[in-house]
């Protein structure tokens, strides 16, 4: 004889499944399961694929659609995804193996292929190793930049913290965030962490109005005006000056975002992250 109970069973056999202290059965905990990951070779395949499935013309109107250079997005080794419909962007780690990719639509819409990791956005080929790194947020913003000096493109306002310590460890590090608290907030970390590494740090703003580098320069910003804003970094351009150095970083962050909201300058450098 079979007693029926709320778990039947899923055999071919039926029946009911029951405990044998004759307590109710339990559900049991699911378990998360890490999610599968490519192999690097094939991702480095996916993004080799696409780049040279990438017409000249994909590439004019991309470059158009940025505000970029062609050969910024030679450089960056952007491809196009005939499969998706959408370029491809690579994201690399800290010795430039290709780990992950970024796919991007004509729309403006962005994901990343299943089974890569999260890097950065970089140019292998234009690495100079000296002078400042420019840690901007985003595929776009870095290739505005990449043609004129060591950029390490962020996937996101708190992406990828760890691969960029690495492949910044003793250089000067000025990380441009965002006109949003969002990225206020992810360039505030970074820069802290950045502080244990590299040999400078500090944060800058696009001029006020500009979500990011990318809208500043559609709208008139250039490389020399770029440059004007990095020269001026460790001075003062705020009437409070320099924000005392004993703050913790969420403190001097709260401080930071009041005088930035209050301020009318162009940028504002947060000289706390200064080593």
């Amino acid at each position: 004889m079979r007693f029926q109970s709320d778990r039947p069973s899923t055999g071919n056999a039926g029946g009911w499944l029951h405990r044998v202290d004759g307590n109710t059965m339990r559900s049991p905990i699911p378990i998360a399961l890490p999610k599968p990951r490519l192999p690097r070779a094939d991702i480095e395949a996916i993004a080799r694929n696409a780049y040279e499935a990438l017409t000249g013309d994909q590439r004019n109107w991309l470059a158009n659609d940025l505000g970029c250079t062609t050969n910024a997005l030679v450089q960056l080794c952007v491809g196009f995804d005939r499969k998706n419909g959408a370029f491809t962007f690579p994201m690399r780690d800290a010795r430039m193996w290709i780990v992950g990719i970024r796919m991007r639509a004509a729309n403006g819409k962005k994901w990343s292929v299943k089974g890569g990791r999260e890097g950065m956005f970089l140019a292998p080929r234009l690495w100079k190793r000296k002078g400042p790194v420019l840690l901007p947020e985003g595929a776009s913003d870095a290739a505005a930049l990449v043609e004129h000096f060591d950029v390490v493109g962020r996937p996101s306002c708190s992406g990828a913290v760890q691969m960029t310590t690495e492949v910044c460890a003793g250089r000067v590090c000025v990380v441009i965030a965002d006109h949003d608290v969002p990225g206020q907030k992810g360039a505030t970390v970074l820069a802290a962490a950045l502080r244990k590494h590299a040999s400078d740090v500090c944060v800058v703003w696009p001029p006020v109005g500009h979500k990011d580098v990318r809208e500043w320069f559609a709208v008139g910003g250039t490389i020399e005006e770029m440059r004007a804003l990095l020269a001026r970094r460790g001075k003062p351009l705020h009437r409070t000056g320099v924000l005392p150095s004993h703050l913790t970083p969420d403190d001097a962050m709260e401080v930071a975002v009041r005088q930035y909201q209050e301020d009318d300058a162009a940028v504002m450098t947060w000289l706390a992250l200064n080593r």
